[in-house]
């Protein structure tokens, strides 16, 4: 395929020129242990139940509104976080949560207990949930631990209707328990920095991808990380018309697909986000995201979500989609793409003015309840000074030879304080700092 939404925005250029959801994963068919390779880790997961690794955490939930679920969520503390200790990392992380939630009267938490021993901590919590458009609300009751070894550390969550804990408890806790690092044959991406100009604008591109069967190409316009059989890709479009909605540019996206010979565009799910705390950079980011399906010209068929981020000086929009008996399989790993790029965005006409662009949330995003990524999102950034992410977080390291990777935060070999060279394992990646 060709990067229609960067073409698409490129002619918006000339158009100014001339004046003029949810998604789940599929339940598992029967018990098993899930392993993931992109971000390192297996865990067991009942016949049925959902696991989505998408949004820098690990969720496993057996009901679509995530009414009884668990979240595994791993994090190497820095060096402004490691003396905190696990009661001290788990109550900020509950405190932030329960003040966000409240905000919106969509979810409340309550510490029932805390306690720590030995570098474990453990709390019990009740809450309640009120959906949007649903009249009643829905009481939970759930369990925490926090364990940590060095800089690692290991939040626990888990839930279940305030009925039904009780019966549900054995399994959440089995699911918990299992969780363990792969330490081999695990994924890693290979870094690409790009700079591209037009009339208006240079845009400094950094992209991670696969480290086999991907390319990558980008112009000022856009960029796109495609497999080599076509039949997965991230494609992004960069725009400063900020006269377009967040939805406007989707049905714009939409537009330029069906102009180029694709078919039977249909939405199946879609979502406006309420406006973001603004981030490092000042921009208030508002989102809309949808999920489609539509054939390319071969008439082969494609799952999709389009997600667009929209502040006042710029707009990007990110298209992410795959065959659709792919989708299941690879919609985390196109998700870890598309959020790992760096864009940033010079503008020409005021070569001072310079912008990162960095929209956040997940199109994947499935609910408001405690598993939703808008919280998640909105606590990792209060908490970003004392930790980042092993889910779906990256270490950026380079070899002896100046080849540069993106190794997932779970390939931290403590034995060499580092990370092993994939493709030479006796060799310490040397950091670099992004």
């Amino acid at each position: 395929m060709k990067n229609i939404i960067g073409l698409v925005v490129l002619s918006l250029v000339v158009w100014n020129l001339l004046g003029c959801g949810s998604l789940q994963t599929a339940p598992s068919a029967t018990s098993n242990n899930y392993a993931d390779k992109n971000s390192g880790f297996s865990l067991y997961v009942p016949a049925g139940w959902n696991t989505d690794a998408s949004a820098g955490m690990i969720l496993v939930t057996k009901d679509i509104n995530a009414y009884t679920g668990v979240i595994i969520y791993p994090v190497q503390l820095t060096a402004t976080g490691e003396s905190l200790s696990t009661k001290q990392f788990m109550g900020q992380y509950f405190e932030v949560l329960s003040s966000i939630s409240s905000e919106g009267n969509s979810l409340s938490l309550t510490w029932a207990s805390s306690s720590e021993e030995n570098s474990i901590s453990s709390g019990s919590f009740t809450g309640r949930i009120k959906e949007a458009n649903v009249a009643n609300e829905t009481n939970i009751s759930g369990e925490v631990s926090c364990s940590k070894s060095g800089k690692e550390l290991i939040l626990k969550i888990f839930w279940a209707t305030t009925s039904t804990f009780n019966d549900e408890k054995e399994t959440l806790q089995k699911i918990v328990n299992s969780y363990s690092k792969l330490t081999t044959d695990i994924n890693y991406f290979l870094v690409k920095k790009e700079t591209k100009s037009d009339s208006e604008k240079s845009v400094q591109f950094t992209i991670s991808y696969p480290n086999k069967g991907w390319n990558v190409s980008t112009n000022a316009s856009g960029a796109m990380i495609s497999s080599t059989d076509s039949s997965e890709a991230v494609e992004i479009g960069i725009t400063l018309n900020t006269l377009y909605t967040a939805q406007g540019l989707v049905d714009l996206g939409v537009q330029g697909y069906i102009t180029a010979g694709y078919l039977n565009f249909t939405t199946t799910s879609e979502k406006t986000y309420p406006p973001n705390d603004a981030d490092k950079n000042g921009n208030v980011w508002n989102y809309y995201s949808r999920e489609v399906t539509f054939k390319d010209p071969t008439g082969h068929e494609f799952i999709g979500v389009f997600y667009t981020g929209m502040t006042t000086s710029y707009g990007i929009t990110y298209f992410v989609y795959s065959w659709k008996e792919k989708w299941e399989t690879e919609k985390n790993l196109l998700t870890a793409i598309q959020q790992k790029i760096g864009i940033s965005i010079t503008k020409l006409a005021q070569p001072s003015t310079s912008y990162a662009a960095l929209p956040k949330n997940n199109p994947l995003d499935n609910s408001s309840t405690l598993s939703s990524w808008e919280y998640k999102n909105r606590v990792d950034d209060r908490l970003s000074a004392v930790r980042q992410e092993s889910m779906m977080g990256y270490q950026r390291g380079a070899d002896s030879s100046g080849n540069t990777y993106d190794m997932p935060l779970n390939t931290y070999d403590s034995t060499i304080s580092g990370y092993r060279n994939p493709n030479n394992p006796s060799e310490t990646l040397t950091l670099v700092n992004e």
